[in-house]
């Protein structure tokens, strides 16, 4: 079983892997799925739009984490909740690169 600071680090270790993936398929042709992160790619640019909106999920990670004191329960939930669809989201993009490389 995870401690909830392992929680955190391995959530962002899958934001670290779902921006990179992100790169590497839009560089590569692909499309954004994400209507908030297509617009901000269409106003900043790919990278900075990666950079920014991963940063903010990450800050978003950190606060979910930091109410363990006031709703024990809640950061567990929500941290495995957000692993879990990031995990899932993680085997797509592998399976994705590796039928269009």
């Amino acid at each position: 079983m995870m401690t909830l600071r392992e929680l955190l680090g391995f959530n962002i270790f899958l934001q670290l892997f779902d921006g990179t993936a992100t790169y590497f398929i839009l560089s590569r042709g692909g499309t954004e799925l994400n209507p908030l992160v297509g617009a901000a790619i269409d106003a900043w640019g790919l990278v900075w739009a990666l950079v920014y909106w991963k940063v903010f999920v990450c800050a978003l990670l950190v606060i979910l984490y930091s109410l363990r004191r006031y709703r024990p329960t809640l950061p567990l939930l929500g941290l495995t909740f957000v692993a879990i669809v990031y995990s899932v989201l993680g085997v797509y993009l592998v399976f994705h690169l590796i039928h269009t490389v």
